[in-house]
């Protein structure tokens, strides 16, 4: 009967959130966990848009921490698998439709709108240092109680049976209701745990994609050019895409456009496959698949990418002045396109358009070290995905021991219950023992 009645209620009403806050800012409307009075209602307009907050990890510039350290922990795919584990157990939180507990682990994890975010880094790694140490905070966190408003309107005669009045009473006043949620940090721990062990052997299978993928990008891509090449009709001493006043036969000695020739169209590149392979895989797969197994996916072969390239700069500056003209010109092509392909929010496939635009820029010549270098894009798309198979085969052995790592965290979690049960128990004997020999309490 309660449960049908509080059913009512939230059909019948508008949702007040309680904030200490008498600003009507929505990212400022969070309840006060564990108060035990209400503030002053905040109001969630219906037609609000919640924007999308471009996260990814960042650095204090009071931390004295090596970047070194920090590009290893800004690509460990540890501390991936976490936040995508915390990504897909708030999407099954709002399949139950519990969006007060989305709201908790978002303000716990210091994230705004985490659904909607498609990328890596979501998390502040100067906070959580180690992997576990967002689970581990979690586990610590007491039980806490969220307390949240909701105001009922009387429906009055000739009332469309949604709230809405035909004849505003004024004498007719709101009801409001309010009812306490729990929030068990451990539990909801617990619950992630077993959703990164599932997001752990997915990614052993989709791992064994992207190897796959990456030994057919140069091969698909020569197969490409030359198809291209067959199927081009080469006027005398002409390319189909010059203009006529372009033409080697039509520029005069006055002509000082000479080189500039218009921009030629879209060449040919490599096969995309990947989510090719990633459907057939599935589809014959046993059990079920996690609920964002696809951006999942995209975004691994993202973070592998981004860790392949961090491990062939690594590798030209470890030879010294022999690699420096290649180390700087790959240095800032990746520099000038972090912020586009790599951090923040991303559309799908943008570690395909990062090797497609380096595998179309044309060779050029640098000076450095008193010597003229050439740059070949062609050969740093080789290394850079030959670096990319062995940075996924290097992630499936670590990936395969994710149960194995959460063996210390449950063990955790379990004397942590335990603890709580005993004392539980320890209580109720107390109370019972009071009760029985009537002893008052200042006795």
């Amino acid at each position: 009967m309660i449960i049908t009645l509080l059913s009512l209620v939230l059909v019948m009403t508008a949702t007040y959130i309680t904030a200490f806050t008498p600003e009507r800012n929505v990212f400022q409307s969070i309840p006060k966990l564990g108060s035990p009075f209400l503030s002053p209602i905040v109001h969630i307009p219906q037609h609000v848009t919640y924007p999308t907050t471009a996260l990814y990890a960042w650095k204090n510039e009071s931390d004295d921490e090596s970047p070194f350290a920090r590009n290893v922990a800004r690509t460990c795919v540890r501390h991936f698998l976490t936040q995508r584990s915390v990504q897909s157990f708030l999407t099954l939180l709002v399949e139950c439709r519990d969006p007060h507990t989305v709201r908790w682990i978002e303000d716990y994890g210091g994230t705004r709108d985490l659904l909607l975010y498609h990328g890596t880094g979501a998390f502040n790694i100067t906070k959580f240092r180690g992997w576990d140490d967002y689970l581990l905070g979690m586990m610590d966190r007491p039980v806490e109680v969220m307390v949240v408003q909701t105001k009922n309107r009387k429906q009055p005669e000739g009332g469309n049976g949604r709230g809405q009045r035909k004849n505003k009473n004024p004498f007719l006043k709101d009801q409001s209701r309010e009812y306490s949620i729990d929030i068990n940090p451990s539990s909801l721990a617990n619950r992630i745990l077993s959703v990164r062990e599932q997001i752990g052997r997915e990614f052993v299978d989709d791992l064994d994609i992207v190897i796959k993928t990456g030994d057919v990008i140069i091969e698909s891509y020569y197969g490409n050019v030359m198809t291209e090449r067959d199927n081009e009709e080469y006027a005398d001493r002409e390319r189909p895409y010059l203009s006529e006043d372009k033409n080697i036969d039509n520029v005069g000695e006055n002509n000082n456009d000479f080189g500039q020739s218009p921009k030629p169209p879209s060449r040919a590149s490599f096969d995309r496959n990947g989510m090719f392979y990633l459907n057939q895989q599935t589809a014959f797969d046993e059990g079920l698949s996690s609920p964002l197994r696809k951006a999942n996916f995209d975004l691994l072969v993202l973070l592998s990418t981004q860790e392949a390239i961090h491990r062939v700069l690594r590798n030209f500056q470890a030879e010294g002045s022999k690699a420096s003209v290649s180390f700087n010109w790959l240095r800032d092509f990746y520099v000038e396109r972090i912020t586009s392909f790599f951090d923040g929010n991303q559309k799908y496939g943008r570690a395909d358009d990062f090797l497609e635009e380096l595998i179309l820029t044309p060779p050029s010549v640098k000076k450095g070290c008193g010597k003229m270098s050439i740059i070949d894009p062609l050969g740093l798309v080789e290394k850079i995905v030959r670096m990319r198979t062995s940075v996924a085969t290097e992630w499936k052995e670590i990936l395969s021991s994710v149960p194995e790592d959460h063996i210390a965290l449950r063990k955790k979690l379990f004397t942590q219950q335990m603890a709580k049960s005993m004392a539980a128990v320890e209580e109720e004997q107390q109370t019972a023992f009071l009760e029985e020999y009537e002893i008052g309490e200042f006795q």
